[in-house]
């Protein structure tokens, strides 16, 4: 008789006599089939089959770093270089004017613009989308940055540090022997003076 017949027989007859409890020798039985009768194991996901080997491994991190490094070349903001294959504006330049020469200069738009912050040593520099503008003179110096856009000879310049944070400039630029000069164009943007007194050349 199979064991499943066993353990039928024997809660058949608990249940005929209809007790609520079963007896000790039922009990007894029924754990002795349950205790000898062999279990199914749980399922288990062997991850060792799933292991790729190590060409394939490698392979594919080098094609996502590929990937990662293209779309981000893509995505990154460029300058261009000026009309007629003009060199490039990307580098550093300076320039260097007084508080006089700022006065004096027939560029500027109102008395507004005679302030500390708008005459001294200037450094520019351009890198890949991304502008930083430093300034010293002997009352104050400090450093802002932010990116710009060039579109043939039209740079737009968009700050995104204090104290210039969120202003935007644009001008018409030439470079021409290593040095580069701003030209004001209402229709390119606001082009404050201190890009203008002076033209700026480049540092090695």
């Amino acid at each position: 008789m199979t064991h499943e017949r066993d353990i039928e027989r024997l809660l058949d007859l608990w249940f005929s006599d209809g007790p609520d409890r079963a007896p000790d020798r039922v009990i007894d039985a029924v754990a002795d089939r349950i205790g000898r009768q062999s279990q199914r194991p749980s399922w288990r996901l062997n991850w060792r089959h799933l292991d790729m080997n190590t060409t394939f491994k490698l392979a594919t991190g080098i094609a996502a770093v590929a990937i990662v490094a293209i779309l981000g070349y893509n995505l990154l903001p460029r300058a261009s270089s000026g009309v007629g294959g003009a060199p490039s504006i990307d580098g550093t330049w300076v320039t260097t004017f007084t508080k006089a020469d700022l006065i004096a200069s027939p560029l500027r738009v109102d008395d507004d613009e005679i302030n500390d912050g708008n005459w001294g040593d200037f450094t520019l520099t351009f890198e890949d989308g991304r502008f930083s503008l430093a300034l010293s003179n002997s009352v104050q110096s400090g450093t802002t940055s932010g990116t710009y856009t060039t579109d043939g000879d039209t740079i737009v310049m968009v700050f995104q540090t204090s104290p210039t944070v969120r202003e935007t400039f644009g001008f018409r630029w030439s470079i021409a022997n290593d040095v580069l000069t701003f030209q004001r164009d209402e229709t390119v943007g606001a082009g404050p003076t201190p890009f203008l007194v002076k033209p700026w050349t480049r540092s090695p």
